[in-house]
């Protein structure tokens, strides 16, 4: 479960989200993905993003990155599957 720093059992609170490319030049843009929807499409490094999240219940996130290069090549990689929200 994911905690927040500062409190414990927190029912919100952000996570920040960082990608680093070799060459930022070659990058056409960055999209975030959570749950498989984009909720960010960054065109300029740093390539980051803050998702806030509000859970009255445990709630399962898949958050993912796709990196569109110049010569339209795609790379889409998942960060990581974690659970957020209170515990029972």
């Amino acid at each position: 479960m994911l905690k927040p720093k500062g409190a414990k059992n927190r029912r919100k609170g952000r996570l920040l989200l960082r990608v680093r490319v070799s060459d930022p030049a070659s990058v056409e843009r960055v999209e975030f993905l959570v749950n498989g929807r984009v909720v960010r499409v960054d065109r300029r490094a740093p390539f980051r993003k803050r998702i806030a999240y509000r859970a009255k219940q445990r709630k399962k996130l898949a958050l993912s990155v796709r990196v569109v290069q110049t010569s339209g090549e795609v790379t889409t990689e998942t960060l990581r599957r974690l659970t957020v929200g209170r515990r029972r």
